[in-house]
């Protein structure tokens, strides 16, 4: 089952008109730089001139986060106009893009062409958008919970199911049936195997490519993939980093680190910064704040069911202004 944590986007697969589509892609490249009124007054007048033209901005807003693109990654408009004519349509998440308009196509091009790699998850089994968390049940008694923006691909041989997790973040918990399978999770950095317990994976961390296991009950054993013979075992109540040549020292796992799965973010301590991007995970578009806020520390809880809420919140106790300079793209600054 899907659970919106924040008011509901229009995100319809009906097909767009190309010329609406260039229009968006337009847009979307203008407002990688900081917009003066003027701009920002035609971009709103743009979206709400016709619906397709707000629902264009949504698929390619959210399209422009799913990829981690920030604001520092530009997306040439050369790559947008050579690309134009490049349309693709389909519902079938598994063989083919699902955006039916040409930027799209661009957008992909130009994140490939920087990081020459495929856009990892893109065609996965399982996706969640921002803000969205999709519980998963099987006969066996697992279940999987997705968090925001999280890809997964799940591979069953009769013996065990593989969870091949390209980004974001998944809680499972194993099966207690007899003929329960083995639920193994796949990273980039290796393969976590469950000894009967309950975990929560993460790929990657904001600030790294790393891979974050905290075990809530059980045990698993954690192999990277070029350390075969470097495993170790992670009981429940410890946490713990890996990458694809060896695993950190576990610690203590931290308290906050399943409030998710309650729809709440907790904050103890934490850096504005850090705090910033982690409430993003759950909202398209982009959170920021000025440079010397970012040392600023948070503490509180957060309730994700209404991400604009939180930042007013977040504004009130830490006496700053929000500027929203546009839906999607949000600075906190001093007051």
């Amino acid at each position: 089952m899907s659970r919106p944590l924040f008011g509901p986007v229009d995100t319809q697969s009906a097909a767009l008109p190309p010329a609406i589509v260039a229009q968006a892609a337009h847009w979307l490249v203008t407002l990688e730089q900081p917009a003066d009124d003027a701009t920002l007054a035609a971009w709103q007048h743009w979206r709400q001139a016709h619906p397709d033209h707000e629902r264009a901005w949504q698929r390619f807003a959210g399209l422009h986060q799913d990829l981690g693109i920030t604001r520092q990654e530009h997306i040439s408009p050369t790559i947008v106009s050579q690309t134009l004519h490049q349309t693709v349509e389909s519902q079938d998440r598994r063989k083919l893009l699902k955006w039916t308009a040409t930027a799209s196509g661009a957008l992909l091009l130009g994140w490939a062409g920087r990081h020459r790699t495929p856009v990892p998850g893109w065609l996965a089994d399982y996706r969640t958008s921002s803000g969205e968390q999709r519980e998963l049940a099987f006969d066996d008694g697992t279940r999987i919970i997705l968090n925001t923006r999280t890809a997964i691909d799940i591979d069953t041989d009769g013996l065990q199911r593989v969870l091949t997790l390209y980004h974001g973040e998944i809680a499972i918990t194993s099966g207690a049936e007899p003929h329960a399978l083995t639920t193994l999770v796949a990273t980039r950095d290796g393969r976590v195997r469950p000894i009967g317990t309950r975990f929560v994976v993460r790929y990657p961390l904001p600030d790294n490519l790393h891979t974050l296991v905290t075990v809530t009950d059980g045990m698993v054993r954690i192999t990277p993939h070029q350390a075969s013979d470097s495993s170790i075992d992670l009981p429940a109540g410890r946490q713990t980093l890996f990458s694809r040549n060896q695993v950190a020292q576990s610690e203590p796992a931290a308290s906050t680190s399943t409030a998710w799965m309650q729809g709440m973010l907790v904050a103890d301590r934490m850096r504005l910064d850090t705090f910033l991007a982690e409430l993003g995970r759950y909202r398209p578009g982009v959170l920021d704040c000025a440079p010397e806020l970012a040392g600023r520390l948070v503490t509180g809880t957060f309730m994700l069911a209404d991400t604009d809420q939180a930042l007013q919140a977040l504004a009130l106790g830490l006496q700053l202004h929000l500027r929203y300079r546009t839906r999607y793209w949000v600075t906190l600054e001093a007051a």
